[in-house]
């Protein structure tokens, strides 16, 4: 809910992010196939970030250790 709320707060209704656009295609415009597509390759995406940061992270622990 809060991804709906902070977008029209911040663009306007202007821009469109990634959850108004997976919510556009799949109620709006019914493209279910395309929808759930999107839905999996951001949720892919995040999780590599997560990964990498997580990596990094546990990286310079140990070098950062006495």
């Amino acid at each position: 809910m809060t991804a709906f709320i902070t977008q029209s707060l911040v663009g306007g209704g202007r821009l469109l992010f990634m959850p108004m656009y997976i919510y556009q295609q799949s109620l709006t415009l019914q493209n279910w196939p395309f929808a759930a597509t999107i839905s999996v390759i951001f949720m892919l995406a995040v999780l590599l970030v997560i990964t990498v940061v997580n990596t990094l992270g546990r990286s310079a622990q140990r070098y950062a250790r006495p």
